[in-house]
């Protein structure tokens, strides 16, 4: 799975070895997904979000290129997602 961000980042999603993002500096390693099988990576350049299939759906927010932080939420069928 591929996707660019509107920072012009590159997010990859791999099987077996979790999601990553490039934006020119050294690898962003998302380590905190459940799961390393990525299924789906879904940019959402207006929320600034990235939705990440897996055994389950993440929403990624709050993303710092520079500090490497971010934050994750696993979200349910019931819950949807609310910004």
């Amino acid at each position: 799975m591929f996707g660019i961000g509107q920072k012009w980042e590159a997010w990859v999603g791999t099987n077996g070895f979790g999601l990553y993002a490039f934006d020119g500096g050294s690898p962003f390693v998302v380590s905190e997904l459940a799961y390393e099988n990525i299924n789906a990576v879904f940019l959402d350049n207006k929320t600034q979000t990235v939705w990440v299939g897996t055994k389950g759906v993440f929403v990624l927010s709050n993303i710092d290129f520079k500090t490497k932080q971010y934050q994750l939420k696993k979200l349910s069928v019931i819950q949807g997602y609310q910004p």
